[in-house]
């Protein structure tokens, strides 16, 4: 009986803590410090970097490479702004750069 009841309580603390996770998560949702968001995306496959951030307001394509346009989703140091476009360069299908600006991409 004491087994049982450990493990119910183990259970609840693990569904409690993966409910909490989850909540904070989609409190930032789309929001990103530099060093962050660099290491969530650089590296990633096109269709994770969309599973991720979504469709993009932009896409250019030239040649193997695609640049994908995002708004607002990477924080300015520390300050509580955010630059207003995010892009990244996709290299056969993989972001192998990202940029960050205030100003409209050409």
């Amino acid at each position: 009986m004491l087994n049982k009841t450990k493990l119910l309580k183990t259970i609840t603390f693990i569904i409690s803590f993966i409910f909490v996770c989850s909540i904070s998560a989609n409190d930032t949702l789309g929001k990103y410090t530099e060093a962050g968001f660099l290491k969530e995306i650089l590296g990633k496959s096109e269709d994770v970097v969309i599973e991720i951030l979504g469709e993009p307001i932009k896409i250019v394509t030239k040649n193997n490479m695609k640049f994908f346009l995002y708004e607002s989703l990477v924080q300015q140091g520390d300050a509580d702004k955010y630059f207003k476009y995010t892009q990244l360069a996709i290299v056969n299908g993989i972001v192998q750069n990202i940029g960050n600006s205030n100003r409209a991409a050409k």
